[in-house]
């Protein structure tokens, strides 16, 4: 299984996107969501104050904090930390180092008379500050310091100060040890809105009082307040806004939206926190919390809803185990917020046992509903997606989704399981897409999924099926028939419902060329199988009594062998086959034939989709009558005069020359007419005219990985010396002799899928090196043999047999040596400078392959 443990992520984060759960743009850290101090922490986050750590993003509520920690603290909790930044430049404390990264908020903590040095002189930065320490520092934060040295000083004065001022609520802990980090949130988070104490007499009538005055919002500039939120820039709670996209509206109070996740959030009740922005004209949200003392909500997934009425709706919390429903009362003022946009009052657009997500929200805990948030949310599956016009189109044919960002008629949101904004560019093929679209058509939703589960569908229980153990139902959008034990990679949508399903990565997809089969033994029957297998292998397979044959288990082994047989033969013919730890076969499918008529494309089952003779081959657009050839597909060498199975084999698009005619069968073509394999019938033992050349070194006898003795091929090949085993002995020997190749023979030569020598062709027999020549191997290669008559900087002049003169490039040509007159190592990768005009005295001739009119190699012949 793949990717499943993130499931429950994405469910929880479309119920974000499309149900609007109060989850901020600001977020916190898992560790501290639903302690004591998750209130502290979104707060002091949000205004920077206190923040997680940097590389985890982690809060450690329960982690100690040191003392420089909380000079960084006290400093941004009185908005300095402009200040900080300039009082990098000294050290006030001999161990406070100029690179120490607090260094700046140290030196402004202790010049506002926070924060004092050891009796020592040192600040000790790195020690954990205590519970006693950090009051006092934040009653001197709160100007309370004169109240604190009247009760007594340090550090008892300053304790009963942080008492009496409601400091310490909900942040108690033992005065002289290490507080903990989520303590000084909650005492930081009271500190802001504590009325300050300031001094108002001065001279000889030096006066202290406790003004209207806090740090949050005389210090910070920033308001807290409390409201609902009627209106966002798509919608109010009765219809369509005029604000712009970026704003909400509080109760009567306009406000830029910022970073906050306001516009989510239409008919809450919520606290937030604005400041002004730069040009100090519009409000703008820092932080936004839903006030969960004044509303109530239930969400329900649409599936679930049994009953709807205009007084109350009946639904199940679960389906399967309850026995009864549940009720839900209904205002008679209820607002409908439809797709994120609020329409007119309709009912009938609550969904009954259909996909689709409601909530309900009490805004004033009178016991009935008020407002009910319907999302019906649609799926598309990413088929491709079309840059210049912004649309992505789906895999099944359905509705085309267009995400203009530059299109102001409306606004859409692409998210991922992280709530991260999403490009359309970076989206890819089989992406689930969950979206709305508002009734206005003004507003889309999207949720990217990229959850999948690979595997097997082992139980199927109405509309429920089991992949690796876990129960999946399927989306609306997948209307394809699912069958038992149908396996490959389940995509799921935001619900961790199966939304598209891709059968061609099956993971029992294995070719073989079934060769034969036959019955062992009388009483204890066993039937083998003789395949050649993609690897060019082949193999002698016995069978489980009882195999899966043709998707049908159960089925004897014996039965299948006598659906194989054509006649008193088994028919030969390409299959899938898996095989079981034991190396017994377990399942075998045989081909379905669409190869009748117009072409058809099965995107799921094994089939022969094409069946046809002289089908020609383009080397330059890589395709087979119609088929694309990539270097994926495999091809079965198949002869159609030989049932000398050792003349079979198993190669790749190396195999088809350009402009050549085959005889081939086409199986599991894909949408874009790729073909998955191909078998030729016609193979006539010629290799590639493209190829290029290799000038023979030498062979050798060897043994192979399998123990068994081998050639060894050495050769000058695409501009190094190489070597390549072959299949056995005799293989790399020329003419009627049976003469072995030789050093300065040039082949053309095709590897089989194992990269062993399986054909080859001479060009040119080095015995034959007096004879000069000029001669046409196909209509597009050329092989001269001749004299250098000139040479030029990029070219020579070449006549044959004291003919015309004929000029040739020599532009990335690769060159080689043969040197006769050496008794060893005789082939040498050269270079053109190598290249030198006939001499009588000291011959040299040049052999040229020439392809498509080019110069492809030059072996230099002396």
């Amino acid at each position: 299984m793949k990717n499943f443990k993130k499931i429950s992520a994405f469910i929880l984060s479309i119920m974000m996107l499309f149900s609007f759960m109060p989850v901020g743009a600001f977020t916190i850290a898992d560790d501290v969501n639903n302690t004591a101090y998750e209130e502290s922490a979104y707060v002091l986050g949000a205004l920077g104050i206190m923040v997680g750590d940097a590389g985890t993003g982690n809060f450690r509520p329960e982690d100690s904090i040191t003392r420089a920690e909380f000079a960084r603290v006290a400093v941004s909790l009185l908005g300095l930390d402009d200040i900080a930044e300039s009082a990098k430049g000294e050290s006030k404390y001999p161990d406070v180092s100029l690179d120490h990264w607090a260094n700046g908020y140290i030196n402004t903590a202790t010049a506002q008379n926070l924060v004092i040095g050891r009796d020592d002189g040192n600040f000790a930065p790195e020690e954990s500050i205590t519970y006693q320490d950090a009051i006092t520092i934040l009653v001197r934060a709160m100007g309370y310091e004169p109240s604190a040295n009247s009760k007594g000083g340090y550090p008892a004065g300053f304790l009963a100060v942080a008492t009496q001022t409601g400091l310490t609520k909900n942040a108690a802990s033992a005065a002289t040890l290490a507080v903990k980090r989520g303590i000084v949130a909650n005492l930081t988070n009271n500190a802001l809105t504590i009325n300050m104490m300031e001094q108002t007499g001065f001279g000889s009538n030096v006066n202290y009082e406790i003004v209207d005055k806090t740090i949050l919002e005389d210090v910070l500039d920033v308001e807290y307040g409390e409201g609902q939120i009627v209106a966002n820039g798509f919608s109010t709670l009765v219809g369509a806004s005029s604000l712009k996209e970026d704003e909400v509206k509080i109760n009567d109070i306009i406000f830029n939206v910022g970073d906050s996740n306001a516009e989510n959030l239409l008919g809450y009740y919520v606290d937030y926190y604005a400041i002004d922005d730069e040009n100090g004209s519009d409000n703008t949200l820092l932080l936004v919390r839903p006030e969960k003392t004044k509303t109530e909500e239930i969400t329900i997934d649409g599936e679930n809803i049994e009953k709807v009425t205009k007084d109350e709706v009946e639904y199940w919390i679960n389906k399967e185990k309850d026995t009864k429903t549940e009720q839900i009362e209904l205002s008679s003022d209820l607002k409908y917020i439809y797709n994120g946009v609020g329409i007119s009052a309709d009912i009938s657009k609550i969904p009954v046992k259909t996909n689709g997500t409601v909530k309900f929200l009490d805004t004033n805990k009178d016991g009935k509903f008020d407002i009910v948030y319907i999302d019906i949310i649609k799926n598309l599956v990413v088929e491709e997606v079309i840059e210049s016009s912004y649309k992505v189109i789906d895999k099944y044919g359905n509705e085309t989704l267009t995400l203009d960002p530059e299109d102001s008629g409306y606004h859409f949101v692409l998210v991922n399981e992280d709530n991260a904004t999403v490009e359309i560019k970076d989206l890819k093929e089989w992406d689930i897409l969950s979206y709305t679209i508002s009734e206005n058509k003004k507003l889309i939703r999207v949720f990217l999924s990229r959850a999948t589960v690979e595997g097997k569908i082992t139980e199927i229980s109405d509309n429920k099926y089991t992949i690796n153990g876990t129960e999946y139902v399927v989306a609306d959008n997948f209307e394809e028939t699912l069958k038992l034990e149908d396996e490959g990679i389940f995509y799921l949508d935001a619900y961790g419902r199966i939304a598209a399903v891709n059968k061609s990565h099956s993971l029992s997809k294995n070719y073989g060329y079934l060769i034969n089969a036959g019955v062992n033994g009388s009483v204890d029957t066993n039937v083998l199988f003789k395949i050649l297998g993609k690897d060019g292998k082949v193999e002698t397979l016995n069978a489980e009594e009882k195999i899966r044959f043709n998707d049908k288990a159960g089925i004897l082994a014996t039965d299948a062998y006598k659906t194989l047989l054509d006649g008193e033969k088994v028919k030969s013919q390409l299959i899938t086959y898996k095989v079981n730890s034991d190396g017994k076969i377990t399942e075998i499918d045989l081909a379905k034939d669409l190869s009748g008529g117009t072409l058809t494309v099965d995107k799921y089952d094994f089939v022969k989709n094409f069946e046809g003779d002289d089908v020609l081959y383009t080397s330059s657009s890589s395709k087979l009558g119609k088929f694309n050839i990539t270097d994926e597909t495999i091809v079965f060498d198949i002869p159609a005069s030989s049932t000398d199975y050792t003349k079979y084999s198993v190669t790749d698009k190396s195999m088809f020359e350009n402009e050549s005619l085959y005889n081939v069968s086409v199986f599991d073509v894909a949408e874009d007419l790729t073909a998955g394999v191909v078998i030729v019938t016609n193979s006539d033992g010629k290799t590639n005219a493209e190829s290029p050349i290799g000038v023979v070194s030498k062979i050798t006898t060897t043994r192979n990985e399998d123990g068994e003795q081998v050639e060894k091929l050495y050769l000058a090949y695409k501009g190094e010396i190489v070597s390549y085993e072959t299949d056995g002995l005799g293989v790399l020997v020329k003419g009627k002799d049976n003469k072995k190749l030789e050093a300065g023979d040039v082949i053309q030569f095709k590897l089989d899928s194992k990269g062993r020598i399986e054909k080859f062709d001479l060009l040119f027999d080095i015995n034959e090196k007096a004879t000069e020549f000029e001669k046409d191997v196909t209509d597009k290669m050329t092989l001269v043999y001749g004299k250098v008559t000139k040479k030029f900087a990029n070219s020579i002049n070449v006549s044959v047999n004291g003919g015309a003169v004929e000029n040739y490039s020599l532009n990335n040509v690769d060159v080689y040596l043969y040197n006769s007159q050496k008794s060893a190592n005789k082939i040498s990768v050269a270079t053109t400078g190598d290249i030198q005009r006939y001499d009588s005295e000291d011959e040299s001739r040049v052999l040229l392959r020439i392809y498509n009119g080019e110069v492809k190699e030059v072996v230099i012949v002396k």
